[in-house]
């Protein structure tokens, strides 16, 4: 069999529905490429993992390097063998340092207990241990471990703030290894970075030179920029272009559902066809509550033998159902899972046939993640991209595959100096260990100035040169969260635990009063929402309809730090209150034939449902007489382009992350400016300090924005200057040519 004949003999599955030759838009066949490998001292092979005779070019340059340099980053992609890589210095450094140490950071729990199960095999004298929250004697017993896998939390609250628990293990230290270095950006990114620039210190108490920092990553734009963001030091990179491992090939499929079926019903239904044939898929998709109505759409198109082949995953279930899923996937003892990003990072799922992908999952990155889980070195895999068509960013691509199959993976950024988070990792970093003004390598100039402000509002003592915190504040900083835990309770029972957990966020928009929530694929409808008790009743639900909620987002100016007037166009930068709320629902019929639902009416809530946070915001505000040459029934969509073309411009010109910068415009008026506003608010609590630096660039922001809007080809506004993943009007009603109109007039009032 030729490599991609396995590839083509799924898709004569699909070639069989009748709607093939109306929904299968374009193919891409991305080639099959051979080993090359790479030379290691014969004196080493015996540190090769099992059933591994060889190292990939890309491993034995990692390998050499690892004696060089102090810090190198891996970025070659999905299934490259970056897990052994990572590890093998750490194994040859065995042979002679008995007693050496590694500590593996990862950004899920899933991950940390993949690299457990592969390390304990790799040599079973080892004694790995995961660290996720457990009791103070179990801490002791980490601390003697060879290695420990702990997430950024626990490495942030548990052993930074008690390092002295740790002194052992932290002496003995040969390797740190971050894996999936990819999910470090934005906010959570900015915090991780903190959190190893104080890693790195403590260090340095018990050490007299750094371990070995060892990166493994996606394909990324910026992949050793990223790297030497997040560590504060030089990192050497080894890239796609090196990468040496085999790849078979796999064939992409543009997939348009028929006008009749929803992407939910498509999705389910290929699935089914795929699954039917024996073969093995992974579908990706962007909501939780999507993921559940595709495997109940799914069990409707199989035979009930076949049911339990198919499974969710996705937050909120339990650890063992979870760790369950996971090594029914290892072992092929299941045929399809599909899941939330949860499963993008590097988990083992034995042989992948097919990778179905759900609508746009936001970046490039993350399309290339998903579609990288299905096939072998040796064996072609299908990709199936099928768009969620009234989106009109998705849509785009069928009309230009280009820009997906083409295109250049985005950067990703963070900012580890921003005055809000550095303050807060300043006050954890004194408690560790007292701060002076050679902490500047890792903290950055501004440190001396925020280390005042501190001793003068009594965070910090200030004894002559150094700086002393009066208590220990990590477990108050949380480096990811919508909120707290909300628990769902089947019925009234409360001599259960609970049927899942959610936070307040997801709470709100799918948990309201009457919506139908899905759990492990059985809808239940929502009886009782406590908000104030974070609590949420659910009954088995019957009926022969779903729900969709209403939203509308409120931004409430709550204080205004700064502004500049400009005439009839007036910026400012301040704190704001942004609030989602749920205002009501629709229900809409499902059809058993799986046709497109039926819209069966809407009920409004007497008060809505709501979801706040402060944060940093940047708004413009525009006088009624400078918009009267724009048409009055277009104000609205070129001021919504022009919204999205600063939102789509501000990562690029402070390096911060697409997906926490959000936005609004208000037509024909906002309550507390009187005018035409648009704002761009950080979407985290707190924020991340976006709003204070565009605030003194907003001139470059515009100019960036119309370059990117002028050099773009296209017409009514594509992914690379117009449309963003994340619009709640699915990026309907945004005028292009006008957005450029105004620029250009912003632009001469710059001059």
């Amino acid at each position: 069999m030729n490599t991609r004949e396995h590839a083509e003999q799924i898709h004569m599955v699909l070639k069989a529905l009748p709607h093939y030759q109306v929904s299968m838009k374009r193919a891409q066949w991305f080639p099959e490429h051979k080993a090359q490998f790479g030379t290691i001292d014969p004196s080493f092979r015996g540190c090769l993992p099992p059933g591994i005779e060889q190292l990939y070019a890309h491993q034995a340059q990692l390998l050499s390097l690892t004696s060089t340099v102090s810090a190198v980053a891996l970025a070659t992609g999905v299934a490259s063998g970056k897990t052994y890589a990572l590890a093998l210095p750490f194994r040859i450094a065995r042979l002679k340092q008995k007693q050496a140490t590694a500590l593996c950071l990862v950004s899920t729990k899933a991950l940390a207990r993949q690299w457990q199960r592969r390390l304990q095999a790799w040599d079973p004298t080892w004694r790995v241990e995961i660290y996720t929250g457990d009791t103070e004697g179990k801490k002791f017993r980490l601390a003697q471990a060879d290695v420990v896998i702990v997430t950024p939390e626990k490495l942030h609250h548990g052993i930074l703030p008690q390092h002295q628990l740790w002194h052992t293990f932290l002496g003995r230290l040969h390797s740190v290894i971050l894996d999936d270095c990819q999910e470090y950006r934005g906010v959570f990114g900015s915090h991780v970075a903190l959190v190893l620039r104080r890693l790195q210190r403590v260090l340095l108490h018990y050490c007299t030179t750094l371990p070995l920092f060892m990166l493994g990553s996606a394909l990324m734009g910026n992949p050793r920029e990223h790297a030497e963001h997040l560590l504060a030091q030089p990192v050497e990179l080894i890239d796609a272009e090196q990468n040496g491992s085999a790849f078979g090939g796999c064939l992409h499929l543009l997939w348009q559902p028929p006008a009749y079926r929803s992407l939910v019903e498509e999705t389910a239904l290929l699935l089914a066809k795929i699954v039917e044939q024996g073969y093995r898929v992974v579908v990706f998709s962007h909501a939780r509550q999507s993921v559940e109505k595709i495997v109940d759409r799914a069990y409707r198109h199989l035979p009930s033998h076949l049911h339990q082949q198919v499974r969710p995953y996705r937050g909120g279930y339990t650890l063992d159902e979870r760790e369950e899923t996971e090594e029914r996937l290892v072992k092929e003892q299941v045929q399809c899972v599909v899941t939330t990003r949860a499963l993008e990072v590097g988990l083992e799922m034995g042989k992948i046939d097919v990778v179905i992908i759900a609508g746009f999952p936001g970046s490039l990155i993350s399309y290339y993640q998903q579609a990288g889980r299905a096939g072998r070195q040796w064996q072609s895999a299908l990709c199936v991209f099928v768009p969620q068509v009234v989106n009109a960013l998705d849509a785009s691509f069928l009309n230009h595959p280009e820009r997906l199959w083409q295109a250049p993976t985005e950067s990703l950024w963070l900012n580890a100096y921003s005055p809000a988070l550095l303050t807060m990792h300043l006050r954890c970093a004194a408690a560790e260990l007292p701060l002076t003004l050679q902490d500047e390598r890792w903290f950055g100039r501004q440190m001396d100035l925020l280390l005042k402000e501190l001793v003068q509002n009594r965070y910090l003592i200030q004894d002559d040169d150094h700086y002393r915190a009066h208590e220990n504040i990590a477990s108050q900083v949380h480096l990811r969260s919508w909120g707290l835990e909300v628990a769902i309770w089947k019925d009234d029972r409360r001599n259960v635990p609970p049927l899942e957990r959610t936070d307040r966020y997801h709470a709100v928009l799918e948990c309201y009063p009457q919506a139908v929530y899905y759990s492990r694929a059985v809808p239940y409808r929502v009886t009782r929402f406590e908000q104030t008790r974070d609590e949420i009743q659910v009954e088995r639900f019957w009926g022969a309809y779903e729900t969709k909620p209403f939203l509308t987002t409120q931004v409430d100016i709550l204080k205004e730090v700064e502004a500049t007037d400009d005439g009839p166009f007036r910026w400012a930068r301040g704190k704001v209150r942004v609030t989602h709320h749920v205002v009501g629902f629709g229900k809409k019929r499902k059809h058993a034939n799986g046709g497109q639902a039926a819209f069966l009416g809407r009920e409004d809530f007497s008060q809505p449902y709501s979801y706040s946070f402060e944060t940093n915001a940047l708004w413009m505000t525009f006088a009624e007489e400078w918009l009267k040459p724009v048409r009055q029934d277009r104000v609205k969509s070129v001021l919504h382009a022009v919204e999205h073309g600063w939102l789509l411009a501000s990562p690029l010109l402070i390096q911060g992350d697409r997906d926490e910068m959000n936005g609004v415009s208000v037509t024909p008026h906002h309550p507390q400016t009187h005018q035409a506003s648009i704002f761009l608010y950080e979407e985290c609590a707190g924020g991340n300090g976006y709003g204070e630096r565009l605030y003194s660039r907003v001139r470059e922001l515009s100019t960036m924005a119309l370059s990117l809007l002028e050099a773009c080809p296209c017409q009514d506004g594509c992914y690379h200057c117009l449309q963003i993943p994340y619009c709640r009007y699915l990026n309907e009603n945004l005028e292009k040519r006008g957005a450029i109109q105004l620029f250009h007039r912003l632009e001469k009032r710059f001059l």
